[in-house]
């Protein structure tokens, strides 16, 4: 499902995605699909879950493996350890108050319509799950695989996945599906620490978050429901109508929330106490960019999209509907008012490239 051109219209991209996106819905499973029950405890600053995952072989032969990524497994030698020190210090952070913190993924088991499975941690980066699946699948069938693990959320005001202070940030958190390239495969593209090494399918997502009920989430999907437990605790149901790249999502017990509806979309701009005008001028930037995106390549598809402050440690990043955007942005004085409109829009057009349109980031950066 990833496309890239030099000569399309404007208008192709996202005609094509579309169409995709119908096809799919009628075909079932012509799209990868995630269903994930998940769990959040902030005193031990772990994530749980148990996820099925299911795909359809789409190439020539039979496949008698699956292949994810694990991005939090991520091994890290000194010399990078090293580096991230100093690249964080580019940016004015100590990127791990607490100490270098090894990021950790424990798989409990793996198991598909027979039983256990057989699976191996690979990669010299640890960051590649192979599955041996029990019988071959063919051509055009589906298997589905399901996967209990856990994860360790680091310490950290800089990357994707972590946490500091009250503010959780989680991106790439799951075992996300390899993209298979047919007669080379599974792409095994080892996990670049620095910008956007990721390269994987558009899919459908289920997931159930829980989390404490005083936190508010920001998130990828659209909200489906929620119910409020007896432990003090919250559960999300969160659903995609339209494929989408990954499912991600940030919480804080701070976040407060503006919003506003643009052309069928709902924009919600998150905040931290005392940063609600940069989050009413977030807003507008996103709407701006989503206004002219919208006439050079289409409406954007989807009727949510959020954007988040976090301790990122740089500028911003981008997730399926939803943009991290650095706390440390909305307190800039005025005369860098254009830095941040510039921000914003930067990490809101990335919906259009990356998310509807993938490329391998790994190589073609």
């Amino acid at each position: 499902m990833n496309f890239f051109g030099n000569h399309l219209s404007r208008k192709f991209f996202l005609a094509v995605f579309l169409s995709m996106a119908a096809t799919a819905h009628a075909q079932g499973e012509a799209f990868p699909r995630y269903d994930i029950q998940a769990a959040v405890d902030v005193e031990t600053k772990t994530i749980t879950a148990f996820q099925t995952t299911t795909f359809r072989n789409p190439g020539a032969q039979d496949l008698s493996e699956i292949v994810f990524h694990i991005y939090p497994n991520r091994f890290y030698t000194r010399r990078e350890k090293s580096f991230i020190q100093r690249f964080a210090g580019y940016f004015k952070v100590n990127p791990f108050p607490q100490g270098f913190q090894d990021n950790g993924m424990e798989i409990q088991s793996v198991t598909g319509d027979q039983g256990d499975l057989k699976f191996f941690i690979e990669g010299d980066d640890r960051t590649l799950l192979r599955v041996a699946l029990a019988r071959p699948v063919k051509a055009g069938d589906a298997v589905t695989v399901a996967i209990h693990f856990s994860a360790a959320i680091p310490n950290n005001t800089i990357g994707r996945f972590g946490w500091q202070g009250d503010v959780f940030k989680i991106s790439r958190w799951y075992p996300i599906l390899a993209v298979f390239e047919g007669e080379k495969g599974w792409n095994r593209h080892p996990f670049y620490p620095f910008h956007r090494p990721f390269y994987s399918e558009a899919a459908f997502y289920k997931v159930a978050l829980t989390v404490p009920a005083d936190h508010v989430v920001a998130h990828s999907g659209e909200l489906a429901g929620q119910r409020n437990n007896s432990d003090g605790t919250t559960t999300f149901e969160y659903d995609s109508s339209k494929p989408i790249r990954e499912f991600s999502f940030a919480m804080s017990p701070e976040y407060r929330v503006v919003a506003e509806d643009f052309d069928g979309v709902t924009i919600s701009s998150f905040y931290l106490p005392g940063t609600e005008k940069s989050a009413r001028a977030a807003l507008s930037h996103a709407k701006d960019l989503m206004r002219f995106y919208g006439k050079l390549f289409g409406k954007y598809p989807y009727r949510f999209f959020s954007i988040a402050p976090v301790d990122l440690g740089y500028g911003g990043e981008q997730m399926a509907n939803l943009i991290f955007i650095d706390r440390r942005s909305y307190q800039m004085p005025g005369l860098l008012a254009r830095y941040f409109d510039f921000l914003v829009a930067h990490e809101t057009g990335h919906q259009w490239f990356y998310n509807l349109i993938g490329i391998d980031e790994f190589t073609q950066m």
